[in-house]
């Protein structure tokens, strides 16, 4: 018989035990809900700065072309093609980046002619006729056509199409030139993509000046153009690879995130919607932002492009049940084992105690054999920066330095102590520290231009004196903080040493050219007989004097012509020219060369008139170059072939020699100054070994290209491409 009194402590316990269990389970639950819904508004906050983020980081990115344009006069199809290359590659969330120029129907013409010119034979401005097919644009008073497209692959059929015949579009540049600001479009669907084509256009001002005040706007004649960031929406609600919240990792896939745009017109407010992975059925129709509110949620409202956009997240499973059963059940267990648990539990905790200590025991010993070691490497460090002949300064984002070493302190005349604690812009000349602050502020945004760049700028000392320096800039994490690192180099005494080189440039111009230039007209004039018959051996030293006083002209004027080149002041005249004539002058002027040689030229040239935008000059004296070449690298009594002929979008012209050809050791190394093949060919052939280094650059400059082909024993061909020439008036009537 059950014996209440004697079971009563059972009983007690017992229920004891279960209103406990009850009261730990609705905890638990509660306890649980509370935690899961925390974690969901820390993660949909997280995720929706992210896109915010994300949001305004293409702006930024579109103002860096727009500084870049506001800095350069005037900014090709190539430099663009370079500028946004990185950043497309980077920021792999934009679909395409374009440079929209404003251009009048007075300059239509010429824009559509200079794009042509660039290679794009069949550009016009182009429009969308009523059935959406691409056609020429109608005349109006300006026009917005997209200029520059990168990438170009897969948007080609944008490329000339007038954003202005868009009333939408239209609407959004007015909207950003009103407001001088970067300004988003609508929803728009990119037609490139098959799926998650979901898009918006960013447009970004660039004024021809500089704009004073925003609240003025900038005038239709006041603006460059705009550039234009295609930015795919999908792009932008992806990749959350991380999850931010460590201790919540069961709702990385369990929130659905919608993207509102609610400036919109109703029913399009809708601009994105990233569902969980979660199998959870999706909405029948597109939620509405007011249904999507009237749901469990999170709102993150933020401004993008001057339109007001809201993150809606919202959980796929609002009790959050999955989070909470496992918790409340193990809870209920739990009660109901502890008993059986508690001594088993003691001896447990005894033998874990003793474990943890000795594990403590060996790791502290441990942590100080590393401490020792850290310190010693920290003082083998120090002495390395103490006595390094190169200015070290250390500073963190804000650009307050932190340490200075004694080469720095000599560099700028500063003590450690008056530096360490001071805004490294001291150390900078007035008129620079602006454009410093501006770099630091944006030090993510330009690490690729500063960071482990060499870069030559200007320092200031502490007598107020300006000295030029080599600046050098890596960054480190410290203790979560970013801090960087600049070793400098004063490079006074190489400035200064350029400097007496263009001043011995300039003398040798001067002083040695131009007598050099009278002493060979008066040996060609003694030579030619004006001045009476000469003696046999006095003609032959006349002749010979004749020939070394030209040689040394020669080696003058290929010292100037690389000096000017690697100073950029090298001077070119370009003009349209028949390439067919220019080749037949070079060679007549070099026919008397190859003669002393005992080689001739054989011209091959097709009857089509080739037809070039270049320097003549320039181009006469590549080809002078490469015909004495040849001519002084062929065997006796050989033939020079010498080729014109079309290929493709440019004229290319080769020539061929029979000599030995070039080594293989020296084919790398061609093009470099002073470049010859045996040291004893300055004697046997002649020449300084600069021409092709000359040719090279010079061609490049007519944006062709220069290169060869050669088998040892056999002879080489040297070839020149150069693009090949359009009249404007017959691409406008093509």
């Amino acid at each position: 018989m059950f014996n209440v009194k004697h079971n009563s402590p059972a009983l007690a316990v017992l229920f004891i035990g279960i209103i406990s269990a009850f009261l730990l389970y609705e905890l638990a639950h509660n306890a649980d809900f509370d935690t899961a819904y925390a974690s969901f508004q820390k993660d949909s906050k997280q995720r929706a700065a992210a896109i915010e983020y994300r949001s305004k980081e293409k702006v930024a990115l579109l103002h860096s072309i727009s500084a870049f344009y506001n800095s350069s006069t005037f900014v090709d199809r190539s430099e663009f093609k370079i500028f946004t290359r990185e950043l497309i590659t980077q920021n792999n969330h934009f679909q395409a980046l374009e440079w929209i120029p404003f251009v009048p129907a007075t300059e239509r013409s010429a824009f559509e002619a200079a794009a042509r010119n660039d290679g794009f034979s069949t550009f016009q401005f182009t429009e969308k006729d009523a059935s959406g097919t691409l056609v020429h644009a109608n005349s109006r008073e300006a026009y917005y056509p997209i200029y520059y497209l990168e990438p170009y692959q897969g948007n080609e059929a944008a490329l000339g199409f007038d954003l202005g015949s868009n009333p939408e579009r239209l609407a959004t540049i007015k909207k950003s030139l009103a407001l001088s600001k970067a300004v988003a479009s609508e929803r728009i669907t990119l037609v490139q993509l098959k799926k998650d084509n979901a898009g918006i256009l960013l447009f970004d001002p660039v004024s021809k000046t500089q704009i004073t005040s925003s609240k003025t706007g900038i005038q239709e004649n006041q603006v460059k153009g705009f550039i234009l960031g295609v930015v795919r929406l999908s792009g932008l609600m992806t990749d959350f690879h991380s999850h931010p919240n460590p201790d919540s990792p069961h709702l990385s896939n369990g929130i659905n995130l919608y993207l509102y745009d609610e400036e919109a017109p109703a029913g399009k407010g809708l601009l994105y919607s990233r569902l969980s992975h979660n199998k959870s059925p999706p909405p029948t129709s597109p939620l509405s932002l007011k249904e999507a509110k009237s749901a469990l949620h999170v709102e993150y409202p933020f401004t993008f492009g001057t339109r007001k956009w809201t993150v809606i997240a919202i959980p796929t499973d609002p009790t959050f049940s999955a989070q909470i059963t496992t918790q409340k059940w193990f809870m209920l267990a739990s009660v109901l084992i502890t008993t059986f648990l508690i001594t088993a539990l003691l001896i447990t905790s005894a033998k874990r105690t003793m474990i943890i200590e000795n594990t403590v025991f060996e790791r502290t010993a441990a942590l100080e054999v590393a401490t020792q070691q850290a310190l010693a490497d920290a003082a083998h460090i120090r002495a390395i920066v103490e006595n390094s002949a190169e200015g070290i300064i250390t500073i963190d984002e804000r650009g307050i330095i932190h340490d200075a070493n004694p080469a720095a302190e000599k560099i700028f005349d500063y003590t450690s102590s008056e530096l360490i604690g001071k805004n490294i812009s001291m150390l900078l000349p007035p008129e620079d520290r602006a454009m410093h602050s501006v770099y630091l502020k944006n030090s993510t945004l330009h690490e690729t231009r500063i960071i482990n760049q060499a870069r030559e700028i200007y320092g200031y000392k502490k007598d107020r004196s300006t000295f030029p320096i080599e600046l050098n800039v890596s960054s480190m994490k410290q203790a979560d903080k970013r801090l960087f690192i600049g070793i400098i180099h004063d490079i006074s005494e190489r400035k200064q040493a350029e400097t007496l080189k263009s001043e011995f440039v300039s003398t040798v111009s001067h002083e040695l050219r131009t007598p050099l230039t009278s002493i060979k007209g008066a040996l060609g004039l003694i030579a030619s007989g004006a001045m009476g018959e000469m003696p046999k051996k006095i003609e032959d030293m006349v002749n010979i004097a004749y020939q070394n006083c030209e040689r040394q002209i020669r080696l003058v004027n290929d010292l100037l012509d690389i000096e000017k080149l690697t100073t950029g002041k090298m001077e070119y005249h370009m003009e349209p020219v028949c390439l067919n004539h220019l080749l037949n002058q070079a060679v007549e002027e070099n026919r008397e060369f190859a003669r002393s040689h005992q080689v001739t030229y054989a011209i091959t040239a097709s009857e089509q008139v080739a037809m070039v935008y270049a320097d003549s000059g320039r181009i006469l004296q590549v080809l002078a170059n490469l015909l004495s070449n040849a001519a002084k690298f062929s065997s006796q009594n050989s033939e020079v072939q010498i080729i014109l002929q079309k290929n493709e979008l440019c004229f290319r012209i080769l020539v061929t020699d029979h000599g030995d050809g070039i080594p293989l050791s020296f084919r790398g190394k061609i093009f470099e100054r002073f470049s010859q093949a045996d040291a004893s060919d300055t004697k046997a052939k002649g020449g300084t070994g600069l021409g092709l280094c000359i040719s090279k650059t010079i061609i490049e400059e007519h944006n062709g290209k220069i290169g060869f082909e050669s088998e040892e024993g056999k002879g080489s061909t040297f070839y020149i491409e150069i693009p090949q020439y359009h009249e404007p008036d017959a691409l406008i009537s093509a």
